[in-house]
């Protein structure tokens, strides 16, 4: 089958068999192992690794968020749902658990995720997103704070990728038709959602 893996700077971080490893493919040496039955239960049913799927050149939306593109990669990450540099976020069968990627100790462990959620993460906030959006939660990444942030769920569905404490987002600006100037822009934008600050935009 297929193995969830994903890359934490030279390191590479594998779950195989329910078995969590941090490798050095440099030093060729394997850093430490952490059996995720240790965690306290086993995977959720509609977790799955698998290979992904080429994605359709998305389009900007309005509406309560389209795109999806950040939430569709999660699909093929099996029990890995998080790899950040002072974090890994995994999945058990009705929660997640937050662990130091030194060490493999658990920070924080969230307990009753709603069925079929998917979580994303930046560099310092979890994302719990179940199938009704608008009920998208976030946690600080490194205890489990609860954070409240507005209109959430439909950047969470605008954003295409993480980078470092931002989400990019894609977005359609306003309509000028009304003014007789043409249909609206799509607005590709760096945004942190903490902080709300806006590191760069472009109209397309």
């Amino acid at each position: 089958g297929y193995v969830a893996a994903d890359f934490l700077g030279h390191q590479a971080v594998v779950v195989n068999r329910d078995v969590l490893h941090l490798f050095s493919p440099v030093e060729k040496r394997l850093l430490w192992s952490k059996s995720l039955d240790a965690l306290g239960e086993g995977a959720p049913f509609w977790r799955h690794a698998s290979r992904p799927q080429p994605q359709a050149m998305g389009t900007a939306s309005r509406e309560t968020g389209r795109q999806n593109a950040l939430l569709t990669s999660t699909n093929f990450t099996g029990r890995l749902a998080v790899v950040q540099p002072d974090y890994l976020c995994l999945f058990g069968r009705r929660s997640i658990s937050t662990l130091d990627p030194r060490t493999g100790d658990v920070l924080w462990r969230r307990d009753g995720l709603p069925q079929y959620s998917s979580v994303v993460g930046t560099s310092g906030v979890v994302f719990i997103v179940p199938q009704d959006h608008t009920k998208t939660q976030a946690f600080r990444a490194l205890d489990g704070k609860p954070l409240k942030i507005d209109g959430l769920g439909t950047l969470i569905s605008n954003a295409m990728l993480t980078r470092g404490d931002s989400l990019l987002v894609l977005e359609q600006g306003p309509s000028l038709k009304l003014l007789g100037i043409g249909g609206a822009k799509a607005i590709v934008r760096l945004f942190n959602p903490v902080t709300k600050n806006e590191q760069w935009k472009v109209e397309l």
